[in-house]
């Protein structure tokens, strides 16, 4: 999904991502656009979705 490999999802980096997952995001979140989704996920609205935000807690690599 990280598709320039710095650690966060751009807006574009994150659609394509559930697209190639082939996650029914229109389905799951019916009415929200994409836009919509990834702001949920953005909790810090920084612009980029990091992995905290993404698992919703604390990654640590072991």
């Amino acid at each position: 999904m990280d598709l320039n490999g710095n650690g966060d999802l751009s807006l574009h980096e994150f659609h394509d991502g559930l697209d190639r997952l082939k996650i029914p995001w229109q389905l799951i979140c019916k009415g929200k656009s994409i836009l919509q989704l990834f702001k949920l996920f953005d909790a810090d609205d920084s612009g980029d979705i990091d992995i905290t935000e993404l698992v919703g807690h604390k990654y640590y690599d072991h």
